[in-house]
């Protein structure tokens, strides 16, 4: 049996695909050039989206993987996390996407799949992001297989008419 050579960013491999070139591959290259070493502490990649249109509210459900370390010899560690965001709302809108009882049902939709989260604020406005450890790359596949049956347009569709009493 002869060892095959190892896997990184300075082995030539031969693209199977017409895609184009991965741009953040030569900071790759370079940075793991330099003595001393560098390693790479971690990694996002972003994956679908998908923008649903509720009673005039666009929203933009977006799928992403991390994935970080905290040593060049530890162990990867992965999260998957699923950000719900209202694109281009009115002030009035806004107010009410925060008094609504959506937050809590997409929670409740997504903890039947293992996540936690909630409505979180930034200077950007609001959004409902959600998050659930994958501790192992077979989770992580799994994961990626499930993305699609997860309900969120349902749930929002079915609490987008609700009023709530504050």
């Amino acid at each position: 049996m002869t060892a095959k050579p190892p896997l990184g960013p300075t082995r030539r491999r031969r693209r199977l695909t017409n895609a184009p070139p991965n741009p953040l591959a030569p900071y790759w290259r370079l940075l793991d050039s330099q003595p001393p070493p560098w390693w790479n502490h971690g990694v996002m990649f972003g994956g679908p989206s998908k923008t649903v249109a509720i009673e005039g509210i666009r929203w933009l459900l977006t799928f992403n993987i991390h994935v970080t370390r905290k040593s060049r010899r530890s162990r990867p560690y992965a999260t998957a996390g699923l950000s719900v965001v209202p694109a281009s709302v009115s002030d009035m809108q806004r107010k009410r996407i925060r008094r609504g009882q959506w937050v809590r049902a997409l929670l409740e939709e997504m903890k039947r799949h293992g996540y936690f989260g909630g409505w979180r604020d930034s200077r950007w406005g609001g959004a409902a992001m959600f998050y659930k450890e994958l501790p192992s790359l077979a989770l992580v596949r799994t994961e990626l297989a499930q993305v699609s049956r997860y309900e969120v347009p349902s749930v929002l569709r079915k609490w987008a008419g609700r009023r709530t009493t504050r």
